[in-house]
């Protein structure tokens, strides 16, 4: 039987170090070598507009919805946070399911390079073309020994379970 990693005992265990001044993976990888830390964490900002407002899809319940994929440029992500005007109910979907924005707090990317994770973001009104949303997240780079354990192992959190670089609900 496989080894079975308990995430948050994994990361209860680590020193983790922040920096501020990181603004992209590749500052993120310079400084974990330097740093020799085990672990490195940043925050990462990106801005999006509603260029194609048009192509909004509408679910049942008359909201709006974006999806944006999740950029896989980190080993793994948690503390994501929306800033807008607008009133933005988050989810998760990943694969074919669909999370609360509660019920997932980190995505362990290095433990599910076969899943497709997107943001599902509902507005209960159109935005419109000249606005912008601010995603921001919390990214961690891990050294090649943790990376190889999350990535050869069974990991399990309190919302999933990754196995053999999937994602499965628990």
């Amino acid at each position: 039987m496989q080894d079975i990693i308990d995430y948050d005992s994994f990361m209860a265990n680590k020193e983790i170090v922040f920096n501020e001044n990181i603004n992209s993976y590749n500052q993120g990888i310079a400084f974990l070598i330097e740093s020799k830390a085990s672990i490195i964490s940043y925050i990462t900002t990106e801005i999006f507009s509603f260029n194609n407002v048009d192509l909004f899809i509408r679910d049942a319940d008359n909201n709006y919805i974006v999806m944006i994929p999740i950029k896989k440029e980190c080993d793994i992500i948690d503390n994501i946070n929306i800033t807008s005007e607008y009133d933005i109910k988050m989810q998760f979907q990943i694969n074919n399911n669909v999370y609360n924005y509660d019920d997932i707090k980190e995505i362990i990317l290095i433990a599910a390079p076969y899943t497709e994770i997107k943001l599902k973001l509902l507005f209960s009104k159109k935005p419109n073309m000249d606005d912008i949303i601010e995603l921001k997240y919390k990214c961690y780079l891990l050294d090649i020994e943790d990376r190889n354990m999350l990535q050869n192992k069974y990991v399990n959190t309190k919302s999933n379970k990754y196995r053999n670089g999937c994602i499965y609900p628990v």
